[in-house]
This record gives structure tokens, C-alpha cells and sequence, in this order.
């Protein structure tokens, strides 16, 4: 009796497993982005950041749950498609585990026996005398008489189930039949109405974006404001989404009544978490930068250097989970950290490599996770699947969003705060790059633990399709809505843009080498905004400016070894790299100009040759 459709076993044989997400999965993207982290964007315009990334994480979860349970109580969300394998409370009904369970242990039980007939009918060896031939010629006539009787009794064995499963299939297809005429009789598979739970689990699941996907259509040097704060928002929000997550699903496991003080008890165990997190951070991010500064014998060999750098990362991500606080917190900042000091420690050559390796290990992490989508698109789409929930669910996106960022934008200009300033085309990019769901969000929602396996399927089919329809149809789309936003700027627009921008500069070569870490890359302010006094006056500049001066008289002359030598010997043989790869561009170009003059020259002699003489 088949229940399933025939993408069900290879959909099973793949198992999407949530301890190896949030295990191998998500810290190589996590760790990536941190450790690759442009530091002067981010904390530039870590205000904006925060508050599109954290405050802004937040709200569009309290517009999308609310809008989500305003719609399921009053419409429910109509069935797609539906397999006829749950029960009336949504659970796998027990005949098809029984039936799934008894194909299992056949197949174990067949493979064994079928083993066992291969082990006696193998020969003995050459060698031994004419004796033990007899004996083993009169034990393999016996081996291969039980052969014949365990085949035998193995066809027995499979006539017999092929009657049952004859007869199941029978009264499968009864109950299909008086199924499909109650399905007839009311015109439609069902309609699915959420539980609170569940809405609230899916909410904090779905907020997690994917605005980063915007990058590949903003220039950095046309908008130096925008490229940062779309990338910084997009790093952010991930480690925020995985908290906000954990957070909602450890307060409905602990089933304490949602009371006024339930918000407030959540922030503050958010913040605990954040900041407990942000100190196992520092400990080990800083203690990875004074192992590599003691033991400098490590670089002799760059490959144990990379393998230790991802040993801490993996450490600061499971010590904590050990803890009980954040993991993904830990290992963003534990990155940040380590990119900024013990970055410095590594070998020369283990510092690109480093940023290589991080880059490569997070795009494969995520494009496993874009494969798996694909390979068990079929699978979910056809065991239970709701378009009017993913319908919906989009426009609520969209709104929510939207509503996020020219609301926070509005209050904060209401407000007046002075160093707020944001162009319309900015907002306009960032809402639409924000509806655009990731890995991330279908990870999280493969990660559900339910009682209703219907409603999980519902919920799980539903982000696949919003995460391929966002990014497949959004994503073409960005390019015209780029442009069409960007129509609305006008000059004095443009030229706000630029002032205190931060762009990245390094050496021009012909050859194209360019480096992959950001410490590679000198930034420098092009242009300052004129009120220099009141920038000053800012308690950001205040801050930043004290913090600057004291990781560069304490903090670095601690953790670095050679400070400041080791920096400027760094620079130094940055640009002569550069330099070698042009020298070696350029000569590359000389000969080939040389080989082309020659080859003109025989093509002028060979032509003088054949040309008929006029005299």
C-alpha cells in the first residue's frame, strides 16, 4: 500500500535533521559573516543597524503574528493539496507507521538473509587437500540445500505479504473511495486554523530575511550609506531571529500563562542572553588571539592554523550552548573579535586563507540548504500544502515590513534626531529587499516540534514556497525596482549620500588580484560632513573615539604580538603583492604586444613577398 508519493523515500533518506542545522549548518554561515565583517561600515552605522536588525526584527514579529491570527481566526487557510494519511487531529494515521514500519523490517530482514546466502555459497580456498575438498564440497551441497529452504521460505514469506498488502490495498482503497465522496460531498479538502502556539513559533520563524540578496544590485560607491546597513541588517537579524525563536519556544514549553509582564520578562531574558553571550565572546575571541601570539611556532604550518581559528569558533559556539545562553550570538561576535585581533597573529599567508576558508565553508553551508529545498520541493508540496496560507502569509510580509521601515523612519524624524537620514529611495529598497525570505527561515521551520504532524507540514511547505517565490521572483526583480526608486533621488539627495561615506580603496593592478578579508582593504573617509563641532558633540563620536584610543594603547599592545610592527608589516607586503601581480600583469602584457608585433611583421614581409612587381 503506498501512502506516500514516490519523492517520500529519497525526502526520508535525506532527513532533515534540526541537531545537525543548529550544529554544522548554521554556524560556518554565522561565523562567515562575522569574521568577514567590514568593522568600520558596521559600526559606523550600527544605529541604523540596530535598528533595522534588532528593534526592527522585533516589531515585524508583532505585526506578523497578530495580522497571521486575525486572518486564521476569521478565514482559516484552505487546502491545496493533502495525502490521505492523517487523522482527524492531524497525526500520521498508526496504519501507515505500521505499514512504513513493517517495510523497514522487511528489507532488514531481507538484506540479512541475503547475506547469509552469499556467506554460504562462497568457495573455499585452492590450497588445502583433497580431503577437506570432499568435506567442503559435502558442506556446500548442504549450504546450498538451506539456501534453497531460506529462499524458499523467503518466497513463502513474501507470497504470504503480498496477499496482506493485497488486502490492505483493498481497504486502502475503500477508505480512499468513502474519503474521496466525504471530500466531494463538502467540494474541498479542508480548511486548517492555527493554534496560538503555533502562529507565534511560525511568526519568529518567518522574520528571519534575507535582505542581503539586495547587495548584488546596490553599489557601494553610488550608495555607501545603503550597501552597509542592508549587509549589517542582514547579519543582525539572523542571530536575532534564532534567539527571538528559542526564546517564544522555551516559553511555550514552560506553559506559563501570557500575562502583561510576559513581554518584559522576555526582553530581559533577551538581553541576558545577548550580553552574557557578547562576554563568552570577548573571553575566547580574545584568548584564540593570545595563543596565537605565545605560540608562534604554529606558523610553520598555515593549515594548523586555519584548523585551530575554526576550532575556536566551533568552541565558543558549543561552550555556550553548554551554558545555556546563545550560541549564534557567541559565534557572531566571537568572528568580529577574532577578525580584529587574532587575525593579526596568523602567518601571511593564513590570513587570506583564513577569510577563504571561512567564505567558502558558509556558502557551502547555505547552498545545502538551498539543495535540500529543491530536492524536497515535490515532498512537501505534495503531502500537505495550503496556497491561501502562503498567499497571505506574503502580503502580510510585505506589509509588515513596509510598515517597519517608513514607520520606525517616521518616528524618528518626528522626533528630530539629527543624525537620523535616510532617503526615500533607501527606504523604499529596504522594505522590498526585506520581504525576501532565506536559508535561514526554512531551517528554522524544518526545526518545528509539533503535536499536529498536518499542521507542520502545512507550516514547513508554506516557508519552501514563500523562501523560493521571495527570492526567485523578488530577486529578478530587484534590478527594475532599484532603478525605479533610485528615480525619485534628486541631486541634493545624491550629494548627502556621499558626505562622511566611508569607501573602500586599494592599489589598482592589471593582473585582478584582490583580496577577500576587509583588513586587506584600506577605508578611508572621501569626503566630512561640514559641522565638524557637532559631530563631536555626539555621544556616538565620544565613544567611539575613547574605545579607539584604548584598544590602541592597551587592548592590541596585549593581544598582538609586535603591535604596532605587526600591523604596518602587514600593509607592507599587502602592496607588495599587489605590486608583484602588476609587475607580473604588466610583463605578461609586454610580450604578448611583442609577440603580436612580430606576428604583424612576417604577415607585412609574407605580403611583399606574393605582391606582383609592378615594374
Amino acid at each position: 500500500m503506498n501512502y506516500i508519493n514516490p519523492h517520500a523515500s529519497f525526502a526520508k533518506s535525506l532527513g532533515f535533521d534540526s541537531e545537525v542545522f543548529f550544529t554544522l549548518i548554521l554556524p560556518p554561515i554565522i561565523f562567515g559573516a562575522g569574521y568577514n565583517l567590514r568593522r568600520k561600515f558596521f559600526f559606523k552605522y550600527l544605529f541604523y543597524i540596530l535598528l533595522f536588525g534588532v528593534v526592527g526584527t522585533v516589531i515585524n514579529f508583532c505585526l506578523v503574528a497578530p495580522l497571521t491570527l486575525l486572518v486564521n481566526d476569521n478565514y482559516g487557510f484552505a487546502l491545496t493539496t493533502k495525502q490521505d494519511i492523517f487523522d482527524e487531529e492531524g497525526k500520521v494515521r498508526p496504519d501507515v507507521l505500521e505499514h512504513e514500519e513493517e517495510e523497514k523490517k522487511q528489507e532488514k530482514k531481507n538484506k540479512r538473509l541475503l547475506e547469509e546466502i552469499e556467506q554460504m555459497n562462497q568457495g573455499e580456498s585452492e590450497n588445502k587437500n583433497e580431503t577437506e575438498a570432499e568435506v567442503v564440497s559435502d558442506n556446500e551441497t548442504k549450504e546450498v540445500e538451506e539456501g534453497k529452504e531460506i529462499s524458499s521460505e523467503v518466497e513463502g514469506e513474501t507470497q504470504k505479504e503480498s496477499q496482506s498488502e493485497s488486502s490492505e490495498v483493498s481497504e486502502g482503497e475503500e477508505s480512499k473511495e468513502n474519503h474521496g465522496k466525504k471530500e466531494e460531498a463538502s467540494g474541498e479538502l479542508g480548511v486548517l486554523r492555527f493554534t496560538v502556539n503555533e502562529i507565534l513559533l511560525f511568526a519568529s520563524v518567518i522574520s528571519a530575511t534575507d535582505a542581503v540578496a539586495a547587495l548584488a544590485f546596490v553599489k557601494e560607491e553610488s550608495d555607501p550609506k545603503l550597501f552597509p546597513i542592508l549587509f549589517g541588517e542582514g547579519v543582525v537579524n539572523d542571530a536575532v531571529c534564532i534567539v527571538l525563536y528559542q526564546i517564544i519556544k522555551g516559553f511555550l514549553e514552560s506553559g506559563d500563562p501570557f500575562t502583561v509582564k510576559t513581554p518584559f520578562k522576555m526582553a530581559n531574558k533577551f538581553l541576558g542572553l545577548f550580553f552574557i553571550s557578547l562576554l563568552i565572546a570577548i573571553i575566547i575571541g580574545g584568548g584564540s588571539a593570545l595563543f596565537f601570539k605565545k605560540l608562534k611556532v604554529l606558523k610553520i604550518n598555515r593549515v594548523q592554523e586555519l584548523c585551530l581559528l575554526i576550532f575556536f569558533a566551533f568552541f565558543s559556539y558549543s561552550g555556550t550552548e553548554l551554558l545555556g545562553k546563545s550560541p549564534i550570538v557567541a559565534i557572531l561576535f566571537s568572528g568580529i573579535f577574532m577578525s580584529q585581533y587574532c587575525f593579526y597573529n596568523l602567518s601571511f599567508q593564513a590570513r587570506e586563507e583564513s577569510s577563504v576558508v571561512t567564505k567558502m565553508l558558509s556558502t557551502i553551508a547555505e547552498g545545502f540548504v538551498f539543495v535540500y529545498m529543491g530536492l524536497t520541493v515535490f515532498y512537501y508540496f505534495t503531502r500537505a500544502f495550503s496556497l491561501a496560507f502562503v498567499i497571505w502569509e506574503f502580503f502580510i510580509l510585505l506589509a509588515s515590513r513596509t510598515t517597519m521601515v517608513f514607520g520606525s523612519c517616521f518616528i524618528l524624524e518626528t522626533l528630530g534626531v539629527k543624525s537620523f537620514r535616510m532617503k526615500f529611495s533607501d527606504k523604499g529598497i529596504m522594505a522590498y529587499s526585506g520581504t525576501i525570505r532565506g536559508a535561514i527561515a526554512f531551517g528554522l521551520a524544518c526545526s518545528l516540534e509539533l503535536e499536529n504532524e498536518l499542521h507542520r507540514t502545512v507550516l514547513i511547505s508554506g516557508t519552501l514556497c514563500l523562501v523560493l517565490t521571495t527570492t526567485v521572483i523578488l530577486g529578478a526583480l530587484m534590478p527594475f525596482w532599484v532603478a525605479f526608486m533610485k528615480s525619485f533621488d534628486s541631486e541634493e539627495d545624491r550629494e548627502m549620500a556621499l558626505k562622511g561615506a566611508i569607501i573602500p580603496t586599494s592599489l589598482e593592478n592589471e593582473f585582478g588580484y584582490d583580496f577577500s578579508h576587509p583588513n586587506f582593504t584600506q577605508e578611508t573617509l572621501v569626503s566630512k560632513e561640514k559641522d565638524e563641532n557637532e559631530i563631536k558633540k555626539r555621544l556616538s563620536y565620544y565613544v567611539a573615539s575613547n574605545w579607539i584610543e584604548y584598544d590602541n594603547k592597551t587592548v592590541k599592545p596585549f593581544l598582538l604580538y609586535d603591535y604596532p610592527n605587526c600591523i604596518e608589516d602587514h600593509e607592507i607586503l599587502s602592496k607588495r603583492l599587489l605590486e608583484a601581480t602588476a609587475e607580473i600583469s604588466n610583463e605578461k602584457t609586454r610580450k604578448n604586444k611583442e609577440l603580436i608585433t612580430e606576428n604583424e611583421k612576417q604577415e607585412l614581409r609574407d605580403v611583399k613577398i606574393f605582391q606582383p612587381n609592378d615594374a
